[in-house]
């Protein structure tokens, strides 16, 4: 045992674990205000109800991630860079162009989406094209405090936001004034109130820096593949949602987002360490000391996925206790996603390693690809017959798969 406990207390000095300990513990506090939000509206709107708002995020996410992950992953790849400062007035400005101009589109391509999903969601999806302008922007000073390894600062931006759209949703059920619509609004007023006061601990003299051709040519070598990597990811990790939407109608889209509900904190902690990783792996300077911290985060990683198999015995008393009994269809879901979610916290190092030391984006963009194709696949053949639980397996199965090539791809180059 000398040799794993000499590990383990050399792991625990190092730098990864104490920005890992601040972001994680600010996730923690997060995610539980954001789960009991979940649960309040779950319960007062009921499956259908529920179903139709998650659509309306997923909608959202979609939009916002196909572009701004991109955008943020490039703010902390260039944060060493000698023209950092450019590099991040780049960034900013194409939040705010790419914001307005995907709101814009969103809110006009309203009533075709409601009648793509085939449901009357065209008055809601009007609102949630405003979230789309609020999370470009929140996402500006996280990215920001990420590349400086302000760590606790972006922690506080999710504590606040989570802790306020809770207190929200709880003046609207006291008021009585609780529906789809108006969930979104406090959602889009968070936001604002958060942003507003983070944006003011920014120093904001890059804005006088000027930008060259060398510096968007760089930027977009980088955040080109990047992008179309993260577009093909922000629609894979939706389409299971719009796909039982249209096929099984909203009702059943609830059933499965509380089973996917209680893989949020893996999800959450996944950022967590990709959080913490990328800024490391981008500032090694040789494969050795990249691959020696490659060997610790896999470490890590690898604990941490245990814990996802254990949780499926607790799932059924869980959905029962915190959703009641009229979500019961969605425990078999939940259950089902684990070994996916394993594989997906596995995969977390891996993906780091090979996108922000060794630059491989186009592999990224392939990978996802490969996940695009297969959840269409799958989805397509399982949903009509099994619903929900269709959905599960067809995410689980693609997960597993993607995380094991990245697994290959590292061991291989």
């Amino acid at each position: 045992m000398k040799f794993p406990l000499t590990k383990i207390r050399y792991i625990t000095k190092t730098g990864t674990i104490k920005d890992t300990g601040i972001v994680f513990i600010g996730n923690v506090i997060s995610t539980l205000f954001s789960a009991i939000f979940f649960f309040i509206i779950a319960r007062k709107l009921g499956p259908a109800k529920l179903g139709i708002y998650t659509t309306l995020v997923a909608v959202v996410m979609l939009l916002t991630d196909t572009i701004d992950i991109a955008i943020n992953s490039s703010i902390i790849k260039f944060s060493n860079s000698n023209k950092k400062d450019a590099f991040l007035k780049f960034a900013f400005l194409m939040k705010i162009v790419i914001g307005i101009l995907l709101m814009v589109l969103l809110f006009s391509l309203s009533s075709f989406i409601s009648v793509l999903l085939k449901q009357n969601i065209t008055v809601p999806m009007k609102y949630a094209a405003i979230l789309v302008l609020a999370t470009f922007a929140v996402r500006f000073p996280k990215a920001y405090f990420q590349a400086h390894k302000k760590f606790s600062w972006d922690a506080q931006i999710d504590i606040g936001m989570s802790l306020l759209r809770l207190v929200l949703v709880l003046f609207l059920i006291a008021a009585n004034l609780l529906s789809v619509i108006s969930v979104i609004g406090i959602q889009i007023a968070e936001i604002v109130i958060i942003c507003s006061y983070w944006m003011t601990k920014i120093p904001l003299n890059f804005l006088r820096t000027s930008i060259d051709a060398q510096v968007r040519k760089v930027f977009f070598s980088f955040h080109g593949f990047l992008s179309l990597a993260f577009i093909l990811a922000a629609i894979h990790s939706r389409l299971d949602t719009f796909f039982l939407m249209r096929i099984s109608g909203p009702a059943m889209v609830g059933y499965y987002q509380v089973g996917y509900r209680f893989y949020m904190p893996v999800i959450t902690f996944a950022s967590v360490l990709s959080t913490v990783f990328a800024p490391r792996f981008s500032s090694y300077p040789n494969l050795g000391l990249a691959k020696k911290y490659l060997r610790k985060t896999v470490f890590l990683s690898s604990a941490l996925a245990a814990l996802v198999l254990v949780f499926i015995i607790f799932l059924p008393l869980a959905i029962k206790i915190f959703f009641g009994t009229d979500y019961q269809n969605s425990i078999l879901p939940a259950q089902l996603l684990a070994p996916g979610y394993f594989s997906f916290i596995l995969g977390v190092p891996l993906i780091s390693y090979l996108i922000y030391y060794r630059g491989e984006t186009k592999f990224f963009i392939l990978l996802n690809i490969l996940q695009l194709m297969l959840i269409v696949i799958l989805d397509l053949l399982l949903i009509p017959k099994y619903q929900a639980v269709g959905a599960a397996v067809a995410s689980s199965i693609t997960l597993t798969a993607v995380n094991l090539l990245a697994g290959v791809r590292v061991l291989r180059k």
